[in-house]
């Protein structure tokens, strides 16, 4: 069988195709723009009430809550209900009786929430709505105060109760059993957050109370100091499926940086190492850091002057948020970073405040599309030219 080289014209017409296919694939992967939306009714005065985001799952659906701040408790403040946003449309959770405030601090996949539910100041109990409509109370150890922190897609849930003297951490399997996960060896520990696989990361005591390190609880219950650095306070807040786990590290200065941790006892990773030394990047538990399954890190910072900012760190690069609002938007906290790379959290403009979501979106390079049609139009003359009766 013969085979008949392409001629001089084909091989170059297959080299421009070849490299127009990947210029436009490599412009379409490298050009990314965020579309900013506001959650809810918008911004409102925070001294009348407000509307805020907790959670953007996967599948797009919204947990968020409503303060008021015309009712104020003197154990909590404002008066909390947490619920489901579609469009301006709030959807408020299901109370136990006698509850002052509903706080659901983390939704999976499913659209299960778990959190706690405000009834006095000895009397916060920890709750799993599987719908707006459906609440479930869960046990606490022996006290008076416990919270579900985060629940995973197979609908464990990790968490703190109080057990006589001070918090353990917990984690509630599907059929709301409790489980004292025990500490480092001291008297305090907190769970923040579990992936699917049950592991939970939060922070623990050591011996005999000396530091305060973050910790991972393996499936089995086993704890794991996190903190190799010598801090003396460290916090582990989230965990995704492939044991990253993000959280905070005391650095030098007595500040807090972002760190990274690994489930496999890698060396950790300061997020925060190209900022500026007297960066502080701890806000407030569970609404400061968050790791989703591609490994981008969001976090909360305060700047030596005070001003807030927040930061998306991504393949080691650190990008400011704040960049990607629009004019006259400042951020207020970023609360999460879902699997499709969308952004949620807390802004302001003009002293209003409001949720709000940034949806990453490929931007169509027009230049690549157009020199590659160029090639493609070129090449076909040439070869309409070479067919014409009149050459």
């Amino acid at each position: 069988m013969n085979y008949k080289y392409p001629t001089s014209n084909a091989r170059k017409l297959r080299c421009a195709v070849t490299l127009g296919v990947f210029a436009c694939a490599s412009n379409a992967a490298q050009a990314t723009n965020y579309q900013f939306s506001w959650v809810g009714s918008g911004p409102i005065s925070p001294y009348t009430s407000s509307e805020n985001i907790t959670q953007l799952n996967n599948t797009g659906q919204i947990l968020g809550y409503r303060l008021d701040a015309s009712i104020i408790d003197t154990g909590i403040g404002y008066q909390r209900t947490s619920g489901l946003f579609n469009g301006t449309t709030f959807s408020p959770f299901a109370g136990l009786s006698g509850a002052s405030s509903i706080s659901a601090l983390n939704m999976n996949d499913t659209g299960h929430a778990t959190g706690l539910v405000y009834l006095s100041a000895e009397d916060i109990r920890p709750a799993r709505w599987d719908d707006t409509s459906t609440i479930t109370e869960l046990s606490r150890l022996n006290g008076y105060y416990a919270e579900g922190a985060d629940i995973n897609n197979a609908g464990q849930i990790a968490g703190s109760s109080w057990a006589d003297t001070n918090f353990h951490a917990v984690r509630w399997d599907v059929d709301n059993s409790i489980h004292d996960l025990g500490s480092l060896g001291g008297s305090f520990s907190r769970g923040t957050g579990i992936n699917d696989q049950g592991y939970v990361v939060g922070i623990s005591y050591t011996g005999n109370d000396d530091a305060a390190h973050a910790t991972l609880w393996t499936p089995n219950g086993t704890a794991i100091d996190l903190d190799t650095s010598g801090s003396g306070y460290s916090w582990a807040e989230k965990i995704n499926n492939h044991g990253q786990i993000v959280g905070f590290t005391t650095n030098e200065n007595g500040l807090w940086d972002t760190t990274l941790w690994n489930v496999d006892g890698s060396a950790p990773i300061d997020l925060t190492a190209s900022l500026a030394a007297d960066v502080d990047t701890f806000f407030d538990q569970g609404h400061s850091t968050s790791i989703n399954e591609a490994g981008q890190v969001v976090f909360d910072a305060f700047n030596a002057d005070g001003s807030q900012a927040a930061y998306l760190w991504s393949n080691g690069n650190l990008t400011d948020i704040g960049t990607l609002l629009p004019a006259g938007v400042l951020v207020n906290t970023v609360t999460g970073i879902n699997d499709n790379g969308v952004i949620y959290g807390r802004a302001s403009i003009n002293g209003n405040w409001g949720g709000f979501v940034l949806a990453p979106a490929a931007v169509p390079i027009p230049g690549a599309a157009w020199l590659f049609g160029s090639v493609l139009a070129g090449f076909a003359g040439v070869k309409r030219r070479k067919r014409s009766p009149t050459d």
